[in-house]
């Protein structure tokens, strides 16, 4: 899944953090983020803190910058067996 977010130029500088969260409110991934002005582009590859693929249904995903929070929700509407790319699975060799 990519989540894209906007910062402004005159924004001051600030590490970007994301956590997504499932439907309970439990917290099942956090993600660094690229914090340059203008459009900025995490993917998410559908696992949790563990490497464990997460099951459909719905999240909320809430960006953490420079003192700020702000959450959106997303929906997983189904999986097939594989289908987010691991970086794992483009080792050299596999």
């Amino acid at each position: 899944m990519t989540i894209f977010f906007s910062r402004g130029s005159k924004v001051p500088q600030s590490e970007v953090k994301l956590e997504i969260a499932d439907s309970t409110g439990k917290v099942v991934k956090h993600l660094n983020a690229p914090s340059q002005p203008g459009l900025n582009r995490v993917i998410w590859f559908l696992d949790d803190d563990g490497n464990v693929p997460v099951v459909a249904g719905d999240y909320r995903v809430t960006l953490n910058s420079a003192g700020k929070r702000m959450t959106q929700a997303a929906r997983l509407a189904e999986r097939a067996p594989e289908d987010s790319p691991r970086p794992n699975r483009f080792r050299r060799g596999d």
